[in-house]
């Protein structure tokens, strides 16, 4: 365990006294409900798939289905983390039926927590209402094994899981099933706490239950503990211009800083959001030269959204997964809005707060190198100097990294006769500040021309 540099420094890093070291910021945990027996309490790292077989772990769990979906990224970040979930999620699906116009083709593909698929195809008889066809749909899900037990109430069926940690899927489901996920919240704050004493070398995090609830208490510790939080989210309310109340209005509402969300409406268990980061984790090791609009996830399906849906995950600061010009990539909003795809709930591009994170371990780390001697740091004009030369050096690598604009980088250096009576005998040195500009990066492009005979 490192020790917190906060009362030093003022920034996040952790260090030994041999050896300083700053997070890394390449690395996801994967929080999951179930995991093999005897399995460690505290996150497991792992490079493939092999070391998760090896482990007890079966090619249809969620663990093996997460850093599946993140090594499907190319390029693909090298180790992912995988903690369990001692809280389990008590799982609840809803399948509002929209339409009951007679010809109307419902289908959807449930899958239960063995891995085993199977497609339901409804057409809408005659004399149908909502509530009818959501009652014979729920009979045709009833009749799946590993799905005995749901119910309908009115126009939609409730489909809950077998026993608590058990997770089904939904996936491939027609434009006429509103999608919602109101499984509670188990506990995921108090298993995400336990991960952090256990290990706290990783930033992503991601996990396999994604209803709102567990989101919105998983981004609230990301937001106090400083961990990016990506997560998947299928719920139709997301692209939903009527709704203000779903799971990206409320990561949106709550302005995080540190969750982002992607939209999937085809597939509960995509684990879009694992690809996402690794995507960009592998690509970028460094952080400050990516961005997170327009990336390609492999083997993750687009959906088919419409204008008003398109720009409606721009409004909520949400991204989808769509097919622009053949090309399938991570977008949103659009010129029409000025809002694209890539932020987090505050409003931020992604890229920018992987990168002040990455820039303040730097400036941390500079000014604990400097302090840590040999010999001490001088309360003197040369002693500040030595910290200031530490602080252009992170910044200059930041601009290395294509974060900061090539030599905008300045520090403003005080005098030590400048500092109080008091800071001298306690020790502190107070404004040495420094500034730079952000690189940032084209996401959309605004041109006119002229064509003359």
């Amino acid at each position: 365990m490192g020790i917190a540099l906060n009362d030093i420094v003022l920034a996040t890093v952790t260090a030994s006294s041999a050896s300083p070291t700053v997070p890394g910021f390449g690395k996801t945990l994967c929080m999951v409900n179930k995991v093999p027996g005897g399995f460690p309490s505290t996150p497991q790292t792992y490079t493939g798939l092999s070391g998760l077989i090896a482990a007890g772990f079966l090619t249809t769990d969620d663990a093996y289905l997460m850093v599946n979906a993140g090594l499907s990224a190319n390029p693909a970040a090298s180790s992912f983390m995988v903690c369990q979930r001692v809280n389990k999620t008590t799982q609840i699906l809803k399948l509002k039926c929209l339409t009951a116009v007679q010809g109307a083709v419902y289908g959807i593909t449930v899958t239960t927590p063995l891995g085993v698929s199977t497609t339901i195809p409804f057409t809408v008889p005659g004399a149908s209402t909502t509530t009818t066809v959501a009652t014979a749909i729920l009979a045709l899900i009833n009749a799946v094994t590993g799905f005995a037990g749901s119910t309908s109430s009115v126009d939609t069926i409730t489909i809950a899981s077998p026993a608590a940690g058990t997770l089904n899927a939904l996936s491939n489901w027609t434009s006429n099933f509103y999608v919602t996920n109101t499984s509670t919240d188990p506990g995921i704050a108090a298993d995400l706490t336990t991960a952090i004493a256990g290990d706290n070398t990783w930033y992503g995090l991601a996990l396999d239950s994604e209803s709102k609830l567990e989101i919105i208490a998983a981004a609230a510790f990301a937001e106090s503990n400083k961990k990016l939080f990506v997560t998947q989210a299928s719920e139709s309310t997301a692209p939903d211009n009527a709704d203000s109340t779903g799971v990206a209005s409320a990561v949106q509402t709550a302005a995080y800083h540190y969750t982002a969300v992607l939209y999937n409406g085809n597939n509960t268990k995509a684990f879009a959001g694992v690809e996402w980061q690794s995507a960009r984790f592998g690509g970028s090791p460094t952080p400050g030269n990516d961005t997170w609009e327009y990336n390609t996830l492999p083997g993750i399906s687009v959906d088919n959204l419409t204008e008003t849906q398109f720009a409606t995950l721009g409004n909520k600061f949400a991204t989808g997964y769509v097919n622009i010009q053949g090309v399938n990539v991570t977008a949103s909003g659009g010129i029409a809005n000025s809002n694209s795809g890539g932020k987090n709930g505050f409003g931020e591009f992604l890229d920018v707060r992987r990168y002040l994170d990455w820039l303040l371990a730097q400036i941390s780390l500079a000014y604990y190198i400097a302090l840590l001697g040999p010999g001490k740091t001088p309360f003197t004009d040369k002693g500040i100097t030595s910290l200031a030369n530490g602080l252009l050096g992170a910044l200059q690598k930041g601009e290395q990294a294509q974060g900061g604009v090539q030599g905008s980088s300045v520090v403003s250096q005080p005098t030590a006769a400048s500092a109080g009576v008091s800071d001298r005998s306690n020790r502190i040195l107070r404004n040495l500040n420094w500034a730079q500009q952000l690189a940032g990066a084209v996401h959309m492009v605004v041109s006119s021309g002229t064509v003359t005979s």
